[in-house]
């Protein structure tokens, strides 16, 4: 027969109302403190048994039937919902009412009038309430006060259920409204709101039952110490509840005695279960840590319930899987080889792989196999660790070439593996060599299918690796190759010991050849290890050694993929010997004629294959008949002497490190003008380049290193260079770089202020001049090629950069500008017209924000040289200087148009008639086209210092500024947001200018909605004259900054009627000082009580307050202990806007709280909040009742 619970579970969903779409609305009957409700009344249920069914599905049924968008379609659901509620304790005595309150009338009167003894009294629902409270209330007066109202909730709930159909039902329960303190004026009917107070009166009534953090430990704690091996106490108070601390205190808690009857009893099934996502996990699983204590004390019997956990992808918890194999790390070896079988079956390190694993943490248990020297235990690690992936994942997760992530676990190099793998103590050393080669044989079939040679493709280059000589390394080199050579060196290193030793016995070397090396796949490197292989024994292995090193020739174009490196070679060294002198070696040596020699189409083909089969027939000359290396030196040239050649790696592509470019040249033996000549001949990037393309790529010689070394020369010669500056423009002769190369180093002089003379300035400038000019006539355009060369535009680059040193030289401004001031006009002037630079490519988003994007462009760094040229021109303007500001108005760059507005007040203090003439040019507000560049501008000016008289005289545009919606901002990135300048220019005025609250244009920007301007503000305020290094009454008044106008405003904010967003109040943070008092601390705490409720508990920067609760606590108790409330809690549950880090609340809240203990007045208060923080938090606030003294410890 099917359950109540069941019928009601299953038919619940049809009951809903339904959308559009026939799904069930949200009904919003939960939320968190219901959810508290349902938890604890179902676990107190399983502990008591007072009710059929879970009672969280009546307590569900009774919130739903009252909803109000329920009441209007269901006029009877007030009945209804309190049906459900009564029947929550409808089963907590006999449903037989008259034949129990007739039994218990007669006995009680027999007591009475006859003096009858008994014990037996049948016993009311509310002293079956009370006794059922007893475990989680111990006081005696307050279960009778709940138990006597939770009867009275009950009554009413019955009598409301069944519509009063008894005498003076309806007044009897207006009579128990009076009691509860419900106000109820209908003496007709039950009224809604009085239904609502009556439900939430018994909510209420639930909670005060459940016992809180404090009382819930102090349970816990006497259980464990009475070892009460009840299940159903410890199922229904230490792991249930609706409370997640009590498990964790109860596991943290519990010792070695409780292990196997917890295992045994299904107490520990959490283990089992899959998370609920399983993408993500965090260590939340009490059992786990109980586990892993328990290590120690019980290591078979932690091992046989890990043993017995199953772990599947259907049962797959990430937490779980972690913190088992950590547990591993402490086993015993003994018992941690028990597990490694269950680790490989189940797949352990290939459901992590989404967490990016790491070798290091297997490093604890490789140190344990160390120490005992179990091999078989060994290779069972080394199966877990060297795990590789299979082909569709490596191919999925890195595309064409993916030597890092070959393997599931990374860093395997780390865990020592290797190493303790060679350990003499491991004396299964093939099987060791069958594992390796069986994991390599698995990772070399993983790449892109690109060979031509190779059946296999690898998905790793080891260009600069030679097998015959690799061995294990634990440096780290490269993050993406060590673990796959290292297991090449172990294989390489293993086939040593084996094969070497075991050369005068062929019929075992054979078999161990014919075991591990015969059926290898073919790739690149396997055939270098089969290299290695047959030339450790050449005579047992000659026709192998034959078959390897002929392959060569039966490749077509792509010989360098057998002879390349330094293998190939190295086995003609150390096997060709074996080969029959007579045929095996004539044979070849013809075939090396034959191929190497052969004439191409392809010069450089047939240069390349020469070079090759002259490496080849050197490293065998020995065994070359005279005709033979006479026939050699016609075809590859005469073979080296005296030179010994030695095989190496094809390239050194696979090491780390910075390119460090060499001249080819040292420039200090020549003169100017010869360097001048060669720049144009035999010094040119396209000679160089054919020159020195052979070099190692991390130390190349040519035009880089070349120009470098003229930049440091004209440092130590620049009156010879710049006799002959002219001379190295030559358009069509000279490489820009080199230009670009000389022109840096004197700029590298100029900004390290270095002396320069009047005259040697005055020939620089001459220099830029006669750039322009043949700029004029033939104007520059950006390089098309990719080579990092500079280019004409990277030389106006270098141009505009050494000009503004110059201009802007103390030493030096006022006579260059004297003296130049025309010229310099001229040349920025026309600097401000390369359009390409910033071109329209430069200003995309990606490129960053236009202040960045101007002082790396020409016309951006031209503006701020005209900058500097004004301000040395004078106090006004000159009408050429007027000319080019209206001449850069015109740019569209928005680049530009940012410089402009960054550096308006230059201009404006200078000519305020123009400047206002002009305003509308430079904040085109009102022309939609320009858009983009009038809020550059805006952002510039924005950016740049306030200043009160362009404050006053702007104030429409800061209007239109406010006004503004941001959905309109250009989409591009920002060093700091539109809405964060307008706001610091705002507060600026309001701390030193006369922006006060009331103003018109204070109002306008309150009462404008924008959670980041308002933000900014209040933050901005605490930052710039509160918190900074330098905060206190000495500088606010040199500032003259008033602190009670910072107080004005705090309190305007606190109080004002105007809605602002929550967020705003946290940048109140930045007001704390955290090393002083600035502002009265007495304001400051009664403040930030307030601030807190206001931001929801979000408080910016908390530094400040974490480092002065002490202060406070001492200051003003009472409103401090508000402040770690609200700064802790939220609506009753933590915070989640909290940002300090645990170590807060051992430290400075933990000795607040030790502080306002002592006030007398306040230790209930202090209780009750470390009561429901370790509720609510668990062991992040357990170290809190240490400031209660005894209280649970």
């Amino acid at each position: 027969m099917r359950s109540l619970e069941y019928l009601i579970l299953n038919n619940v969903a049809t009951l809903l109302p339904k959308d559009d779409k026939g799904y069930s609305v949200n009904l919003d009957v939960n939320n968190p403190r219901r959810d508290e409700i349902c938890d604890f009344l179902d676990s107190f249920n399983a502990l008591e048994k007072f009710c059929e069914v879970r009672p969280s599905i009546l307590l569900k049924g009774g919130w739903y039937a009252m909803q109000r968008e329920n009441r209007i379609q269901n006029l009877d659901w007030m009945a209804q919902s309190a049906h459900s509620f009564r029947e929550i304790h409808y089963g907590i005595l006999d449903s037989k009412t008259l034949i129990f309150k007739t039994k218990r009338f007669l006995i009680l009167n027999a007591i009475k009038f006859f003096n009858y003894k008994t014990n037996n009294i049948p016993k009311t629902r509310k002293d079956k309430i009370s006794d059922s409270l007893k475990t989680y209330v111990a006081d005696e007066a307050k279960r009778q006060e709940i138990s006597t109202a939770i009867n009275k909730v009950h009554i009413a709930f019955t009598k409301i259920a069944h519509h009063f159909k008894e005498r003076d039902s309806l007044k009897d329960t207006l009579k128990i409204f009076v009691f509860l303190k419900i106000t109820q004026s209908n003496i007709a009917a039950i009224e809604p709101e009085s239904f609502e107070s009556l439900v939430d009166i018994f909510e209420n009534l639930i909670l005060d039952i459940k016992p809180r953090g404090l009382t819930s430990h102090k349970i816990i704690d006497d259980i464990l110490l009475n070892k009460n091996f009840d299940e159903k106490i410890i199922r229904s108070i230490c792991l249930s509840g609706g409370n997640p601390d009590t498990k964790r205190y109860f596991f943290s808690k519990a010792d070695e005695i409780w292990l196997k009857w917890l295992w045994e009893k299904g107490l520990l099934d959490d283990l089992k279960k899959p998370a609920l996502d399983t993408s993500k996990y965090s260590y939340r699983l009490p059992e786990l840590e109980y586990l892993t204590r328990m290590v120690g004390k019980e290591p078979k019997m932690v091992t046989e319930i890990m043993n017995s956990v199953t772990i599947s992808k259907e049962t797959f918890n990430p937490e779980v899987v972690d913190r088992f194999t950590w547990i591993i790390s402490l086993l015993p070896v003994e018992q941690t080889k028990i597990l490694f079988p269950k680790i490989l079956r189940e797949s352990w390190v290939q459901l992590m792989s989404p967490f990016h694993r790491s070798g290091y943490e297997y490093i604890k248990i490789v140190e344990k196999l160390k120490e005992s020297g179990d091999p078989d235990a060994l290779i069972g690690l080394a199966k877990i660790i060297l795990t590789p992936r299979s082909k569709e994942e490596v191919q999925a997760i890195n595309g064409y070439i993916s030597s890092d992530k070959l393997f599931y676990l990374n860093d395997i190099t780390e865990t020592g593996l290797f190493d303790l793998l060679l350990d003499t103590r491991n004396t299964e050393k093939e099987k060791t060599l069958a594992l390796a080669l069986d994991v390599l044989g698995k990772v070399v079939t993983n790449g892109k299918d690109r060979e031509v040679v190779f059946k296999e493709s690898e998905p790793f280059y080891l260009l600069d690796v030679d097998i015959f000589t690799i061995e294990v390394n634990n440096e780290r080199k490269s993050y993406t190759k060590d673990d796959i050579e290292n297991l090449i060196a172990l294989a390489k290193k293993l086939i040593d010991e084996l094969f070497s030793s075991a050369c005068d016995n062929p019929a075992e070397v054979r078999r161990l050849y014919d075991t591990n090396i015969s059926g290898l796949p073919d790739s690149r490197t396997l055939y270098k290890l089969r290299l290695y292989t047959a030339t450790r024994c050449p005579s047992v292995f000659r026709q192998e050694i034959k078959t390897l090193l002929f392959r060569v020739f039966e490749v077509g174009e792509r010989y360098f993929e057998i002879e390349g490196g330094a293998e190939y070679h190295s086995a003609l060294i150390a096997g060709f010997s074996a080969l029959d002198a007579d045929t095996a070696q004539r044979e070849y040596v013809a075939k090396v004629f034959e191929y190497f020699g052969a004439k191409l189409e392809n010069e450089d083909k047939e240069k390349w294959r020469r070079e090759a089969g002259l490496e080849i027939v050197t490293y065998i000359k020995t065994y070359l008949t005279k005709e033979e290396i006479e026939q050699s030196e016609k075809l590859f040239g005469k073979l080296p002497e005296g030179k010994k050649l030695s095989p190496h790696p094809e390239a050194t592509m696979g090491e780390a490190g910075i390119v460090a470019h060499r001249s080819p040249i040292n420039v200090s033996e020549f003169s100017v003008e010869q360097i001048v000549e060669h720049l144009k001949t035999d010094w040119s990037p396209t000679v160089l380049k054919e020159q020195y393309g052979g070099d190692d790529f991390l130390s190349p010689r040519g035009t880089e290193g070349l120009g470098d070394a003229l930049k440091d020369d004209v440092k130590k010669r620049l009156d010879s260079y710049l006799e002959k500056i002219n001379d190295f423009f030559d358009r069509d002769n000279i490489a820009p770089h080199y230009v670009y190369s000389v022109i840096r180093g004197i700029e590298e002089m100029l900004r390290n202020k270095e002396k320069i003379s009047l005259e040697q300035a005055g020939k620089l400038v001459d220099f830029f001049e006669f750039v322009k000019n043949e700029g004029l006539k033939t104007p520059f355009k950006k390089a098309d090629d990719k080579e990092w060369l500079a280019d004409w535009i990277e030389v106006h680059k270098v141009i505009v950069d050494a000009l503004l040193y110059l201009t802007e030289n103390k030493d030096l401004k006022v006579s260059l500008h004297s003296a130049y001031r025309d010229k310099i006009r001229d040349i920025i002037s026309y600097l401000l017209t390369i359009e390409s630079s910033p071109s329209k490519e430069h200003e995309k988003p990606e490129y960053g924000e236009p202040y960045h994007v101007a002082i790396n462009s020409v016309r951006g760094r031209a503006y701020e040289a005209f900058v500097i040229f004004t301000e040395n021109d004078g106090k006004a303007l000159a009408e050429d200087v007027k000319s080019i500001y209206r001449q850069s108005l015109n740019d569209e760059s928005i680049a530009v148009h940012f410089v402009i507005g960054r550096y308006l007040a230059t201009f404006y203090f200078r000519d305020k008639e123009f400047i206002k003439e002009t305003l509308p040019e430079i904040f085109p507000k009102d022309d939609p086209v320009k858009k983009d560049m009038y809020l550059a501008s805006w952002e510039g000016y924005l950016s740049n210092t306030l200043y009160d008289k362009l404050f006053a005289e702007f104030k429409n545009y800061y209007e239109h500024a406010i006004m503004l919606d941001p959905s309109v901002y250009t989409e591009r990135k920002y060093t700091r947001s539109l809405d964060e300048l307008l706001a610091t220019h705002l507060a600026l005025a309001y701390a030193n200018l006369d922006l006060k609250i009331g103003d018109p244009l204070f109002d306008l920007f309150w009462k404008t909605p924008n959670a980041t301007r308002h933000y900014e503000f209040a933050s901005f305020l605490g930052r710039s004259c509160l918190t900074r290094d330098s905060a206190g009454d000495e500088w606010l008044k040199e500032n003259k900054v008033s602190k009670e106008k910072l107080i004005e405003f705090w309190n305007w904010m606190l109080a004002t009627d105007i809605p602002i967003d929550a967020k705003a109040f946290a940048g109140f943070g930045f007001w704390v000082n955290p090393d002083k008092e600035v502002i009265d601390e007495k304001i400051i705490v009664k403040n930030l009580v307030a601030t807190l409720k206001k931001s929801n508990g979000e408080i910016d920067w908390d530094y400040g307050l974490m480092q002065r609760l002490k202060v406070f606590a001492g200051i003003d108790p009472v409103n401090t202990l508000e402040i770690i409330k609200n700064y802790l809690l939220l609506d009753g549950e933590l915070n989640p806007h909290r940002r300090s880090p645990l170590f807060s609340l051992e430290n400075e809240i933990k000795e607040a709280l030790v502080i306002i203990y002592k006030d007398p007045t306040l230790k209930s208060a202090v209780k009750d909040l470390v009561d429901i923080l370790i509720e609510k938090g668990s062991s992040s606030f357990w170290g809190l009742k240490d400031v209660l003294g005894g209280i649970s410890k």
